[in-house]
């Protein structure tokens, strides 16, 4: 959960729930429920984010339709670092070629993670260990990729030296004779510099959707930098660069009877990659327009609001959000004087202004404008947080083993992901005291907590 306390963004760990026995949409909406009764938040939801499992989805059973009837102002968004995600899985697998090229890829990792003697030859040349691939990180391919194209020459040097070597087995063997045989492939090479580069680029797309103290509108600015960076590779001259590239490295291969002009065959691959990669942008991320309202907060056209006023977005915004902007014409009277003082046409993040606000009092000034960039802050771009949190359970369940149950097992991961939490605790409040009071009130202890005189 995300909340703004004093302008800063903050973020609490709920706990794990066990949903094996009913993980169905209206399993998960008991669930959440519960939790919005507990601690009575259900009013104050204005965001709410999902990785995009098939329970989430739906017009009428969905848990995003079931949770906008009790909760009307929670906006869905998309967790933006999946969407990317499956971006790069849809648009990188749109041919067979592709398909074979990251098969064959991620085949290179695991060849040396199943082999310690395989791993020794990759030390003693290279002197880098080759990034683990997982599954479900496209970002894990990236790093793949990016060590192969700069240790090409080591890589095959290395492949070369298992073969050598008497002592390898016949899985290493067999195994290198392959990997080399791609390695010396002008395909194999040729693809490795086209997503290489567009990977340069989706890398730091990345990082910036996983970082929780980035708001929506900010990743949205990066979506669209991100489209034109790889619209503006769409030209002959980066083609040539590549193809020139993959030449360097290895042999361009004769041209057939079917096949005359090699050069015009991969100059299509590489459009039909390119132009894959742009459409899978285009739809994931084309529904933005329920999302129009960010524009208020939108830091870099400041400037330009100074002569036309964003009317669409503040329509949009008061749409969306009704019930908690009741005073529409105090909210804009206050936009217009943000956006005509020219100290705040120059900051990078709409993070920077709210501590502009809390720093100089401006919040009891400009109230209105104050919750707006409050509430932006507070809705979700990414859950990939929750899924960070699976390591520290990972941790507590390797130390305890099957010596603790589901509610112990949560609450340990509470404890353990909210420590400075605990630690504000400690220090503010008789912390201690209470913990002690509340143990000392269960009628099954078996300690005596308080003694009576």
């Amino acid at each position: 959960m995300f909340y703004s306390v004093q302008s800063e963004l903050v973020e609490r760990f709920f706990g794990f729930y066990d949903v094996s026995e009913d993980h169905t949409s209206e399993g998960l909406f008991n669930l959440i429920t519960s939790l919005f009764q507990e601690f009575s938040i259900e009013k104050k939801l204005v965001g709410k984010c999902y990785d995009g499992a098939s329970v989430m989805a739906g017009h009428l059973n969905g848990l995003q339709s079931r949770i906008k009837e009790i909760a009307p102002n929670a906006l869905f968004t998309h967790c933006f670092a999946h969407k990317l995600n499956l971006v790069l899985q849809h648009g990188c697998n749109s041919n067979k070629i592709c398909r074979i090229f990251f098969a064959n890829l991620t085949g290179i990792s695991a060849f040396f993670h199943n082999s310690t003697s395989r791993t020794n030859v990759v030390d003693s040349i290279i002197g880098k260990r080759i990034p683990q691939f997982v599954q479900t990180r496209w970002a894990s391919r990236s790093k793949i990729l990016h060590l192969l194209v700069n240790e090409w020459i080591n890589f095959k040097a290395v492949f070369e030296a298992i073969i050598n070597d008497a002592k390898s087995s016949a899985n290493s063997i067999c195994g290198s004779v392959g990997h080399l045989k791609n390695l010396k492939s002008f395909e194999f090479a040729f693809l490795a510099h086209i997503f290489s580069g567009i990977f340069l680029i989706t890398d730091n797309l990345f990082n910036t959707l996983q970082n929780k103290s980035f708001d929506i509108e900010y990743c949205l600015r990066k979506i669209s930098i991100v489209c034109d960076l790889i619209k503006n590779r769409r030209n002959e001259t980066e083609f040539l660069k590549i193809f020139n590239n993959a030449v360097t490295l290895t042999k361009l291969p004769k041209p057939s009877r079917n096949n005359a002009n090699m050069e015009s065959s991969y100059r299509i691959l590489f459009y039909e990659i390119i132009d894959s990669i742009l459409m899978q942008l285009n739809v994931r991320f084309n529904d933005t327009d329920r999302l129009i309202f960010l524009q208020l907060a939108d830091v870099s056209k400041f400037k330009d609001y100074c002569g036309i006023f964003p009317t669409c977005a503040l329509n949009n915004l008061i749409k969306t959000y009704s019930n908690i902007f009741h005073n529409v014409d105090k909210l804009k009277v206050e936009l217009e004087v943000l956006y005509n003082n020219v100290n705040y046409h120059n900051l990078p993040h709409i993070y920077d202004m709210i501590k502009i606000f809390e720093k100089d009092g401006l919040k009891e000034i400009m109230p209105e404008v104050y919750k707006l960039f409050s509430l932006i802050l507070t809705i979700p771009s990414t859950s990939v947080s929750v899924e960070r949190s699976f390591s520290c359970l990972k941790r507590i369940k390797t130390y305890l083993r099957n010596s603790t149950s589901q509610q112990r097992l949560s609450s340990l991961s509470t404890i353990s992901i909210e420590k400075l939490l605990i630690q504000q605790l400690k220090e503010n409040e008789p912390f201690f005291e209470d913990i002690i009071n509340i143990y000392a009130s269960k009628k099954d202890r078996t300690i005596e907590l308080i003694y009576k005189l």
